[in-house]
């Protein structure tokens, strides 16, 4: 197959699954906070990538010594459904889940005990370091969803947090806290 083909193969498949997670997911809440686009791209690839070394498995050749044990297979596709999760603000309260709607996990406004905030840092095994901070919406019960550097809109998030919370429910800080949307870009570093 030509480049160009498989080009335009990828990126339908790519916009057949934001279509499908968005028809499932994104739609059923008055605002939500899905991955950033990379990582939903990141997990799209995992997911088909998986698909397809179980589907060369059980229908195509037979297995040689050199390849991959199947259950690799099945744990990138694991990790590619529940990883990472979408973050909805409702009406009713705050929920999330993993892709396709499924572990949904969902806290009432009135069950929500506090929000609080940690420092996120996330390290890749290619040297790659994500830094930021990560919102916890707490239940009185223990459960808890976070908004962290993964997901979009932070500064959106905290303000759909304070139409929904009184002020008492914040940590110290984390109500007056307002994130800048825009990137800074460091200029002085370019020569």
């Amino acid at each position: 197959m030509s480049a160009p083909k498989v080009i335009c193969v990828i990126g339908i498949y790519l916009l057949a699954c934001e279509i499908l997670e968005f028809m499932v997911v994104r739609k059923h809440a008055a605002d939500t906070f899905p991955p950033k686009l990379g990582w939903r791209m990141l997990r799209w690839i995992f997911v088909a990538l998986a698909l397809a070394a179980i589907g060369q498995r059980f229908y195509g050749q037979k297995p040689e010594p050199g390849d991959a044990p199947i259950w690799v297979a099945f744990c990138l596709l694991f990790v590619g459904v529940i990883w990472p999760r979408t973050v909805l603000v409702g009406a009713d309260g705050i929920s999330s889940c993993a892709t396709f709607g499924i572990r949904r996990r969902m806290i009432p406004w009135i069950d929500v005990g506090k929000v609080t905030s940690d420092w996120e840092e996330v390290q890749t095994r290619l040297g790659f370091r994500f830094l930021g901070t990560r919102i916890y919406v707490l239940s009185r019960d223990g459960s808890r969803i976070a908004h962290g550097i993964v997901q979009s809109r932070q500064a959106k998030f905290l303000d759909e947090l304070r139409k929904h919370l009184p002020r008492e429910t914040f940590a110290p800080g984390l109500y007056d806290w307002r994130p800048n949307a825009e990137t800074k870009w460091d200029w002085s570093l370019r020569s």
